[in-house]
């Protein structure tokens, strides 16, 4: 059986006023990770590649937390970055084209023309 998974990772820079002196000083970067598991869904139809869709936002959400405060906006704009960051790798790196549509909006089944 083959299994199916797509890594999520987001690398979250630390801010130089609250990181430690030694981490700010080289550039370091926290990194946090998340497989997805996808071997029991079939992508390559519409129900199953939105419910991989799915999973990739969650996975990214864990990977971008925590959430910012409501107030802070440049903690929101940092997250929602990160989100989008996260999630547009996973679906690029699952290569699904109807993953690929369904991310970019577009709800209705795509059809592909093959050349004989």
């Amino acid at each position: 059986m083959l299994l199916k998974t797509v890594s999520i990772a987001a690398a979250l820079a630390l801010a130089t006023l609250a990181a430690p002196a030694n981490a700010s000083d080289h550039g370091d970067n926290i990194v946090s990770h998340e497989v997805v598991n996808y071997s029991d869904l079939d992508i390559q139809r519409l129900p199953g590649a939105a419910k991989l869709l799915v999973r990739i936002r969650a996975a990214a959400r864990s990977v971008c937390e925590p959430a910012p405060t409501f107030y802070d906006l440049s903690e929101r704009r940092q997250y929602q970055e990160c989100m989008a960051n996260a999630t547009a790798q996973a679906v690029a790196a699952v290569g699904n084209p109807l993953l690929t549509s369904l991310y970019a909006g577009n709800n209705e089944p795509i059809s592909m023309a093959v050349r004989n």
